[in-house]
């Protein structure tokens, strides 16, 4: 059975809670690359808008920022 597909909104509370709750920087690596990876098995809450760019070179569209500047979101696109 197919795990079921997280939202955008669900991964930044989890990573949130993470980044909270962590007791250090290797255990926000280790669970926040496991959030990341089921996030992105699943491209559905993705919307086009964040991969339009008008450079000849790649860019960078901030997703999100925590309001309290402890992690954010970049989608590059090239």
């Amino acid at each position: 059975m197919e795990p079921e597909p997280v939202s955008f909104r669900q991964f930044v509370m989890e990573m949130s809670l993470l980044v909270e709750n962590a007791g250090g920087e290797s255990e926000i690596i280790d669970r926040g690359k496991k959030l990341l990876k089921t996030l992105v098995s699943d491209n559905s809450w993705f919307s086009d808008v964040f991969i339009q760019h008008n450079s000849k070179s790649y860019s960078q569209n901030l997703l999100y920022l925590d309001p309290q500047e402890r992690f954010s979101i970049i989608c590059f696109v090239w």
